[in-house]
């Protein structure tokens, strides 16, 4: 693009299409209601730059003056192909989601295939940060803080692009409401990462903190090939079906080589003293090999489900846990599940010395 625009709208409806770069001067706002994007494939991209006679390292901001309205500031449609957006802030009047004030919109909703979220900032929104379902696509070092919902919400509810598979969610930070701020726990709380009714997905190197959602990775639907390594962890990761009604079959899936550290403060915790358990399985064919557990009440909650059945073949190996206190325990099973093999795993208590 060779010349200026005036709104991010247009820029994105307008002007993009294939072999084409739209950037946004670094220090501005743009303010946006919300904005889909239909039926234009790359390769695209969308990204910044600083002006020679006027230098800023501060990122472009896509502000939503939406309220109660749109879900997304911006929806890249299931036909969207081989976009690049790099290095804008997305940002709205808050991070309530309807529950203890309006519902302000959320971040982007993904689809299509091969599209990159890099080096995204995602702040002060509700709902979801990134809603991500289609084929191939990655969210990569990208920021998010102050969400009332969700970081990720992965579906293959789209019915007109029931794909989900081959996604990458690599080397994110995420950090949730400040730990003063009260109101937030009054909100609608959920998970970092809902990753429902996929596969050959990898979510790795991420560091999350969520101090008030109830897990951080939700592994449901039928879902498997999920793998899961390197991430720092401080909330549940579960393999397991939505609930109790729910005939989702989840299967080949591996935990592999993640720190997971449980909270103290009863508030971050369900009410509970100590984080219960750092991961949850109703599920079949699943490794957790390599992991760190600290300071949770067990490391492993392994159980049965009333529609889905016995929880097998779930492989233990070369884990390290340290548990809450002398009563903690490694792993906790209902139902007696089938086909457990745990080998070469250490466990103490939070003096270093074996519960024994």
């Amino acid at each position: 693009i060779d010349q200026p625009v005036q709104t991010f709208n247009y820029a994105l409806n307008n002007l993009a299409a294939p072999n084409t770069q739209i950037l946004f001067k670094n220090g501005d706002t743009f303010n946006v209601s919300s904005i889909n994007v239909n039926n234009i494939s790359g390769p695209v991209i969308i990204d910044s730059y600083s002006d020679p006679s006027n230098p800023s390292s501060v990122k472009p901001i896509i502000f939503s003056t939406e309220v109660d309205g749109a879900w997304n500031i911006l929806v890249l449609r299931s036909n969207i192909n081989d976009w690049r957006i790099m290095n804008l802030t997305f940002s709205s009047g808050g991070y309530t989601s309807g529950d203890a004030g309006p519902r302000y919109p959320g971040g982007i909703g993904l689809s299509g295939t091969n599209n990159l979220i890099y080096k995204v900032k995602f702040s002060n929104l509700g709902t979801v940060m990134v809603g991500l379902n289609g084929e191939g696509n990655s969210i990569y070092g990208c920021f998010m803080e102050y969400f009332s919902r969700y970081g990720f919400y992965c579906t293959d509810g789209d019915p007109s692009n029931p794909l989900n598979q081959k996604q990458a969610i690599i080397g994110n930070i995420i950090r949730q409401a400040p730990e003063d701020d009260d109101t937030f726990f009054s909100d609608h709380r959920e998970h970092l990462i809902r990753f429902q009714g996929g596969s050959k997905t990898f979510i790795a190197f991420n560091d999350f903190e969520a101090l008030d959602t109830k897990t951080n990775i939700v592994i449901r639907g039928n879902s498997h090939e999920v793998v899961i390594y390197k991430n720092k962890l401080d909330r549940v990761n579960t393999f397991a079906p939505q609930n109790a009604g729910s005939e989702e079959y989840i299967h080949h899936c591996i935990a592999e080589s993640n720190l997971y550290i449980g909270h103290d403060d009863p508030r971050f915790n369900n009410g509970y003293g100590v984080r219960q358990e750092a991961i949850g399985i109703k599920a079949t064919n699943i490794v957790i090999r390599n992991n760190i557990f600290y300071n949770y009440q067990y490391a492993l909650s392994l159980s049965d489900h009333p529609l889905v059945g016995d929880v097998e073949n779930i492989f233990i190996y070369n884990n390290t846990i340290i548990g809450y206190q002398a009563g903690c325990a490694m792993m906790v099973t209902q139902d007696l599940p089938q086909g457990i093999e745990n080998i070469n795993n250490l466990f103490y208590n939070s003096t270093l010395e074996s519960p024994g």
